[in-house]
């Protein structure tokens, strides 16, 4: 998220002549900035899309996955495995987490759960910490009632199973934590990391193929934008805290 380096990068390559790019454009404070080198690529006729998110203002081919849809998902799995106290951790509000949180209080007002917003925390984008860990310490020493996690992602999925372990309780029958992105992560961990798969490999795979019919001035149609739907990849990290289990059987 550099927006000088980008801007690097994307110069540097235009200098070595290369046919188009692939780009997940990043997170600017000034838009304005940010769009100025987008024009700069349009203007030099060189063919370039855009992937996980758009710019407003720029024009091009975009690749993406269904954030809100993808949260909404991941808190109704939590909620179907008798989740009800459930928090959501994220990192730098930008249009992606926003999305996500918009799918998780869907879910919640669906199913009929009060909206606690102290559960709601945003991490700032220069903490040094393990992302997750200081803030899932803080939420488990402020007494505010929490059965579950929703993470934006995995790394702050990682440091919220740390922070429950390190208080003496256990993830998944004291609190259930579910990530996002399925990365490499989540089968290595203990225990094992639910996540929500992002379908990285075909927004890529569709994202080369744009790029190509673009650089060999194939037609492209008028409305260029694919939205990928995500999955739930359940592994152990959220088969329902132990009372409500209990309680079932």
């Amino acid at each position: 998220s550099n927006i000088e380096k980008q801007k690097q990068y994307i110069r540097r390559l235009v200098a070595s002549g290369v046919s188009g790019f692939i780009i997940v454009p990043v997170i600017a404070k000034q838009s304005e900035e940010n769009n100025e080198l987008y024009r700069q690529l349009t203007e030099a006729d060189i063919p370039f899309v855009f992937c996980n998110r758009s710019v407003d203002g720029i024009t091009a081919p975009v690749v993406t996955s269904n954030d809100f849809y993808g949260a909404y998902i991941a808190v109704k799995h939590l909620i179907s495995k008798g989740y009800r106290h459930i928090a959501y951790i994220s990192k730098t509000k930008y249009k992606t987490s926003i999305d996500r949180c918009q799918g998780y209080l869907s879910a919640l007002i669906e199913a009929g759960i009060e909206i606690n917003r102290r559960l709601i925390f945003i991490e700032e984008e220069d903490s040094s910490s393990l992302r997750g860990y200081e803030t899932m310490k803080k939420l488990l020493s402020g007494g505010i009632q929490t059965d579950a996690v929703f993470c934006f992602n995995d790394r702050i999925a990682q440091g919220v199973c740390m922070a429950i372990r390190d208080y003496g309780l256990k993830v998944s029958d004291d609190i259930g934590v579910i990530g996002y992105d399925d990365s490499e992560i989540c089968p290595l961990m203990e225990p094992r990391l639910s996540s929500v798969s992002y379908k990285s490999i075909e927004i890529g795979e569709t994202a080369a193929r744009i790029l190509r019919k673009m650089i060999n001035r194939e037609p492209l149609s008028e409305f260029e934008y694919y939205l990928f739907q995500p999955e739930i990849v359940e592994r152990d990290s959220c088969k329902g805290p132990v009372k409500w289990n209990k309680q079932v059987g």
